[in-house]
């Protein structure tokens, strides 16, 4: 070779480098990371349901956790013959509420208890087979605590509640640990219950519910309810 003659370019590997190269381990991390928020998402909607095969027991409860169709659905089984009794308790309307605003207004709507009341026995339910707790309750705590503190007092050894599809395994997990160890707890939702717990992030509602449902249950797991009065 002359002395004249240019030495060869020098290489720059990572210039060398195929840009597509560089992309493929970020293309992978994202594909990981969104497989990964879709699985434990819906792991989380699926966890929060808990939905038992019914079976005929001594009462049903109807928690203030979707009373409107839990009365529907409670009225059904009652009559499928699942429970000769439904047990309601009584929704917590303090002062300054929208209730308290309506009476003092002289405009009278019936309370949840009693549309439930009504519910249930314009859907075939004897009148005698309703059993009203007058304890009133603002949450679905206070409401399993009272529903226990009732089917401990009359000794049922077999009892169902009808709530709210996202509440319910909170419900049946507050439930079983407020009875006896020999109570069987049957959890039970409505049929026309709106939330899904597959692809509930495409719906507002049901984010919203996830998102509140797992704060719920950090209070009733990890802070021992701070929320109750």
């Amino acid at each position: 070779m002359s002395a004249l003659s240019p030495a060869p370019p020098a290489t720059d590997a990572g210039a060398a480098r195929p840009r597509g190269r560089r992309l493929t381990p970020l293309l992978l991390a994202a594909v990981v990371g969104v497989s990964s928020t879709l699985l434990i998402g819906r792991f989380a909607g699926r966890w929060l349901v808990r939905e038992d095969p019914m079976q005929p027991v001594q009462a049903l409860l109807v928690s203030i956790g979707g009373w409107y169709p839990g009365a529907v659905e409670a009225a059904r089984l009652q009559q499928a013959g699942i429970a000769p009794r439904v047990i309601v308790a009584r929704w917590a309307t303090g002062p300054g509420s929208a209730d308290d605003d309506l009476r003092r207004l002289g405009i009278g709507l019936p309370t949840p208890p009693a549309l439930v009341q009504s519910i249930l026995e314009h859907s075939g339910v004897p009148a005698d087979a309703i059993e009203r707790i007058d304890h009133e309750v603002d949450g679905t705590g206070a409401d399993v605590a009272t529903l226990a503190t009732y089917v401990r007092t009359r000794g049922f050894q077999r009892i169902a509640i009808v709530t709210s599809r996202s509440h319910s395994r909170r419900a049946g997990w507050l439930l079983e640990r407020a009875l006896p160890a020999g109570v069987t707890v049957q959890v039970h939702s409505p049929a026309n219950d709106p939330f899904t717990p597959v692809g509930w992030w495409r719906s507002r509602d049901a984010t919203r519910e996830v998102l509140i449902e797992s704060l719920r249950w950090i209070n009733a797991g990890l802070l021992g309810d701070a929320w109750r009065d």
